[in-house]
C-alpha cells in the first residue's frame, strides 16, 4: 500500500480496535466500515459509531452511511441477515458474464487480462460454496505464466 491509503487503513484499524473494546463489531476496509449486531442494540450501536466518528473528527459520507438493516451491500456483496446469505447483485453478475462472453470470443490474452478475468471469479467465487477450489486451480495456472506481456492460448 502506498503512503496515504496505509496511513487511512492504520487509523481505521485503530478505529475498529476502540469500537470492538465497546462490544461493536465491525469490519472495515480503508475508510468503509460494516458492522454487525443484534436487533436490540442495533439502534444504539449506529448512533455510537457515528458519535465515536465525531467525536474522533472523521468526516461521514451521508451517502454510504446507511443505519441498521437486515440486507446490506457492502464492499460489492449482498449480506441478509434475514435468510443468512452472502450474495453478488445482479449488476455485477450480468458484467461478470458480459465479460465472459467477450473473453470467450478471443484466440490470445496477455497475461494482465487473464488475471482480470480471473480476479473477477474470484470475488465471485467468495460467495459459491467450494468456488475456491476452482478460483485456486487456474491461480497455479498463472504463475506459470513468465511474463506480464506474453500472450498465451486457451483451448476450449
Amino acid at each position: 500500500m502506498r503512503s496515504s491509503p496505509q496511513a487511512c487503513q492504520r487509523t481505521t484499524n485503530a478505529v475498529s480496535y476502540m469500537l470492538w473494546k465497546s462490544n461493536i463489531h465491525t469490519i472495515n476496509y480503508v475508510d468503509d466500515f460494516g458492522g454487525v449486531s443484534d436487533n436490540q442494540n442495533a439502534e444504539h450501536d449506529y448512533n455510537f459509531v457515528l458519535e465515536l466518528f465525531q467525536r474522533l473528527g472523521l468526516e461521514v459520507s451521508k451517502e454510504k452511511c446507511l443505519p441498521p438493516t437486515k440486507v446490506l451491500t457492502f464492499l460489492g456483496k449482498e449480506y441478509n441477515s434475514i435468510d443468512m446469505t452472502v450474495r453478488i447483485p445482479e449488476i455485477k453478475l450480468q458484467e461478470t458474464y458480459e465479460l465472459l462472453q467477450r473473453f470467450e470470443k478471443k484466440k490470445h490474452c496477455t497475461k494482465r487480462q487473464l488475471q482480470q478475468v480471473i480476479g473477477k471469479l474470484a470475488f465471485i467465487s467468495e460467495c459459491v460454496r467450494s468456488g475456491r477450489l476452482f478460483y485456486f486451480t487456474h491461480v497455479t495456472d498463472i504463475t506459470k505464466i513468465p511474463f506480464q506481456s506474453l500472450s498465451c492460448s486457451y483451448y476450449r
